[in-house]
C-alpha cells in the first residue's frame, strides 16, 4: 500500500508499467524471487522491490494473476467436458467388444465373421503388416557408391543374392 512507504520511495513508482514490469509479474506469479527476479532482468534488488510493491504494479499484477486463473479454469472445464467424453467411449467400448466377438461367433456370413476376427486381431496389435513399395532414384557421392560396391561385391563373393532392385556400376570407383 502507499501509505505504507516512505515519500521517497513512492517517488520511486513507475508512472507506467513497461514490457520489462510485466516480465517481472509473469516470473513473480511464476514464483520467482525478488533476488531471482533481479539478477535474471538485471535489475537491483531495491529496485525490483519498489517496482513490485508499487500500487500500479500490484493492481497490474493482480489482473494478470485473474486472467490466468480464468485461463485456467476455461482449460479444467474443457478437459473435465472432454474426459466425460472419454468415459463415456471406455464404458461403451466392452460392449463393442461384445457385439464383435458375438459376430465373429455367430453371424450367419463368414465375411462378417472374417471382419470380425480381423478387427479383434488389429485392435489386439496383430494387424498385417502393409507393404509400401517406393520407388526412385538416389543419387550418391563417391564414397557411398564405393562402400556400396564393395558390400555388393562381397555379398557375391559369398554366395549370396545380390538384393533386389540394384541398378548400375556395381564395381568399385
Amino acid at each position: 500500500m502507499a501509505h505504507d512507504h516512505s515519500k521517497a520511495t513512492q517517488q520511486q513508482y513507475p508512472k507506467e508499467l513497461s514490457s520489462k514490469h510485466r516480465a517481472m509479474m509473469r516470473m513473480q506469479i511464476a514464483g520467482f524471487t525478488v533476488t531471482e527476479i533481479s539478477k535474471k532482468l538485471d535489475c537491483t534488488i531495491p529496485r525490483v522491490s519498489i517496482i513490485v510493491n508499487s500500487p500500479l504494479y500490484l493492481e497490474e499484477k493482480a489482473k494478470m494473476q485473474t486472467e490466468l486463473d480464468r485461463i485456467f479454469l476455461d482449460a479444467e472445464g474443457t478437459k473435465a467436458q472432454t474426459d466425460l467424453v472419454r468415459v463415456r467411449f471406455r464404458e461403451e467400448s466392452l460392449a463393442c467388444v461384445d457385439k464383435i466377438v458375438s459376430l465373429r461367433d455367430g453371424a450367419q456370413s463368414e465375411v462378417v465373421q472374417l471382419n470380425a476376427a480381423q478387427s479383434i486381431l488389429d485392435r489386439a496389435g496383430y494387424k498385417e503388416p502393409e507393404e509400401v513399395r517406393v520407388s526412385g532414384s538416389v543419387e550418391v557421392g563417391d564414397g557411398l557408391a564405393n562402400a556400396l560396391a564393395v558390400a555388393i561385391k562381397e555379398m557375391r563373393k559369398n554366395g549370396k543374392s545380390e538384393p533386389g532392385g540394384v541398378e548400375g556400376p556395381t564395381e568399385v570407383l
